[in-house]
């Protein structure tokens, strides 16, 4: 199954994949599970590879595609600031799971009943704050995602469709598994585990560190936001459909553990005081972030540069390119003034335009340099660069 947004261009190829019982497989290769088992046995006793007696038989299968459209809904719940209401904070957390299988209902609580919850707390004492007549100078969004499971849907859909203008988003503080203590931290006190503070924005970072100083510490663990880390976290949730549009953003876990999506992932296994420490850091970050005199700013260096290709440009860019060194292939279409990359199978990144067939894309850290003469561009991302040809 494959979900996609209505009109989104279809995928071409790909693969198709059967699945089929162990007894029908015996049969398409001309046996019985029995003669399986003898072969897998005489591979087994010589140790190393064995001439099979089987006789593949000829099918033929066909694979009948059926689209089923469906209707979901991000929740937003919005808190007017005062002096900088046009300026908006997002606080998000994604509602969605991964529903039922074989039966069994998966309720995700930490992941992200937690976030989820916590959403709900700090809107709750916001707008006590504001009825109390101390509101924030900044306006908040409360933002309840959906299809973060299956792709980050809810926050690209907001992000691409955004209720109140991006250039006007100062931050997006995300919380997503936030009620569980990990295997690494048992035992070691109040922890949580920061992602992308310090990418975008230098002064995020240094707020974010301040305010954690300042009320009762806990443990800020980076381990995930090493731009090398395998687990590539700063991609994998929803703050990052708001980071690839230059909006700073920080990420709140505090980790996997064995119930991670599994169906017992269940709300008795919600360690509730070690989340109250993390939604009151918080909590105490959005109110800095909410009522300093300055917003937060994106460092020099991932401003934008002002410039703007041609369309003949940017027509000649667009197009579907593959390479020899990488089993990807990417699509570049037309988004406004600028260019839009999809890697198969992956979400859409939006580019910035630096130069003459140069563009990128900061919080992916993506460059992707078109050749002035044939149809070809380097991608470089990771330290690693990639020669792809348009087909």
């Amino acid at each position: 199954m494959q979900l996609s947004f209505v009109g989104a261009k279809k995928r071409q190829g790909g693969r198709n994949f059967f699945f089929v019982s162990p007894e029908l497989g015996a049969k398409l290769l001309g046996t019985t599970p029995a003669g399986l088992a003898h072969y897998r046995q005489a591979v087994a006793k010589a140790g190393k590879p064995v001439a099979s007696p089987f006789k593949p038989v000829v099918i033929e299968a066909k694979a009948v595609l059926r689209s089923e459209p469906f209707t979901t809904e991000n929740v937003l719940g919005y808190l007017e600031g005062s002096d900088k209401k046009d300026e908006v904070i997002v606080v998000s957390a994604h509602y969605d799971h991964l529903g039922i299988k074989d039966g069994e209902v998966y309720n995700g609580a930490d992941d992200d009943g937690s976030g989820t919850v916590s959403v709900l707390a700090m809107a709750r004492a916001f707008a006590q704050a504001k009825k109390d007549g101390h509101g924030p100078r900044r306006s908040l969004l409360f933002l309840a995602n959906t299809g973060e499971e299956e792709g980050l849907f809810g926050s690209q859909y907001y992000t691409d469709h955004p209720v109140f203008p991006l250039a006007n988003t100062v931050t997006d503080l995300n919380i997503d598994m936030v009620g569980r203590v990990d295997s690494l931290h048992q035992g070691k006190g109040d922890y949580v585990y920061l992602v992308g503070d310090d990418r975008l924005s230098t002064e995020l970072h240094t707020l974010s560190e301040a305010t954690n100083q300042q009320y009762n510490p806990v443990a800020l663990d980076y381990k995930y936001n090493d731009p090398n880390d395998p687990e590539r976290i700063y991609y994998r949730s929803d703050h990052y459909s708001f980071a690839k549009h230059n909006i700073p953003v920080i990420f709140y876990t505090s980790g996997e553990h064995p119930q991670y999506h599994k169906a017992t992932d269940d709300v008795e296994l919600i360690d509730f005081p070690a989340m109250a420490r993390r939604d009151q850091l918080i909590f105490h970050t959005t109110w800095a972030v909410a009522n300093r005199d300055q917003r937060i700013m994106v460092d020099e260096k991932y401003r934008s540069t002002g410039y703007v290709p041609t369309l003949a440009d940017l027509d000649r860019y667009t197009g579907t390119y593959t390479s020899t060194q990488s089993p990807l292939k990417i699509t570049f279409t037309k988004e406004g003034n600028t260019l839009k990359s999809q890697a198969a199978g992956q979400s859409a990144i939006l580019l910035e335009p630096v130069s003459p067939g140069i563009f990128k894309c900061d919080p992916a850290d993506i460059r992707a340099e078109f050749d002035p003469t044939k149809p070809v561009y380097v991608h470089k991302q990771g330290g690693k660069e990639f020669t792809f040809t348009k087909e």
